[in-house]
């Protein structure tokens, strides 16, 4: 997979980070900000997501202290991404970049990512017991329900009316 951006149907490729064979694009904000992670090369060692702009060209998104690696999954058009870090013990942490700064969403939470964000700053993603979890600025986690019938939520994506869309 070779990241790439379309602007009035106009094809333009943006450039991986160094050593990064294929990597795949997530989201872009209004401002123009495009995230991504690296392919194939999920897991221990020391790779990031990353985020791109046509003025300052593509930058590592820098994973958690103590952690060696970041996926990035979505951008708001606050332009605050959303992923997670991950270990060399096999934990990954949710995590969100603030002007390319991590902090860590879930304290606490070993086994968490943050898959989606939106324009107030709330965040939609999993912990460490694979439930499905709406973090909203100043509240306490939620935890989103599971379907009749189904096991599990994979949330994928919410607006700015705190709507959550995901698999069950």
């Amino acid at each position: 997979d070779r990241p790439a951006i379309w602007t009035n149907g106009v094809g333009q490729q943006i450039p991986m980070l160094p050593d990064y064979n294929s990597a795949r694009v997530t989201g872009i904000s209004n401002s123009g900000l495009v995230i991504g992670y690296p392919m194939g090369v999920f897991g221990p060692g020391p790779h990031s997501g990353f985020i791109w702009s046509s003025s300052t060209g593509v930058a590592p998104l820098l994973p958690l202290m103590g952690s060696n690696s970041s996926r990035a999954y979505n951008i708001n058009n606050s332009d605050v991404v959303v992923g997670l870090s991950f270990y060399s013990n096999g934990a990954n942490k949710a995590t969100e970049w603030v002007n390319g700064v991590p902090s860590e969403l879930a304290p606490g939470q070993n086994f968490s990512e943050g898959f989606a964000n939106n324009d107030q700053g709330n965040v939609l993603g999993t912990r460490s017991d694979g439930s499905a979890v709406f973090w909203e600025r100043g509240h306490p986690l939620t935890l989103i329900g599971h379907l009749p019938g189904y096991s599990g939520i994979s949330p994928r994506g919410l607006n700015n009316s705190n709507i959550a869309v995901g698999n069950a």
